[in-house]
């Protein structure tokens, strides 16, 4: 019986994640401060200096905290297929192969009845695939195989 961690070949499953649904909001900034003069006392007035913050609005993309169903987050998604080759390097496998793989989605409806003497239907149906992740195919380089 041999040991899986002295195989010649190995794999490693990286799964994509959906990305973030975003929508454009006004978003406040504090871009500095203001010395401002206040008065306090009702019979006694005093003059005092405070600083106070200074605001900008910039209109920004925002997360909303939901998962699109039809893209992935692309960015995330490389880099851990990148840090996942970099570790195999790092045990002394060579890539040999990254197969993507996809996950079907579908959705369908139908209707029909009965109009005095006849009848009427309709129905509609779609589908798509989104990339589901990939898998990386490595082999042990020769210098490691041990005389193989």
């Amino acid at each position: 019986m041999s040991d899986i961690n002295n195989s010649a070949y190995t794999h490693r499953w990286v799964r994509a994640k959906m990305a973030d649904i975003k929508e454009k909001k006004n978003v406040k900034h504090q871009i500095g401060t203001k010395k401002v003069t206040k008065t306090r006392g009702l019979f006694k007035k005093e003059d005092f200096e405070v600083e106070e913050p200074v605001y900008e609005v910039r209109e920004e993309w925002v997360s909303t905290g939901k998962k699109s169903d039809t893209c992935i987050d692309i960015e995330d998604f490389s880099k851990r297929i990148t840090d996942a080759c970099n570790s195999l390097d790092a045990e002394g496998y060579d890539v040999l192969s990254i197969i993507s793989t996809v996950d079907g989605r579908y959705s369908f409806n139908t209707n029909a009845g009965v109009m005095g003497q006849g009848g009427y239907g309709w129905g509609y149906g779609y589908g798509y695939s989104v990339t589901d992740g990939v898998v990386i195919i490595a082999r042990l380089r020769r210098s490691n195989l041990g005389g193989n």
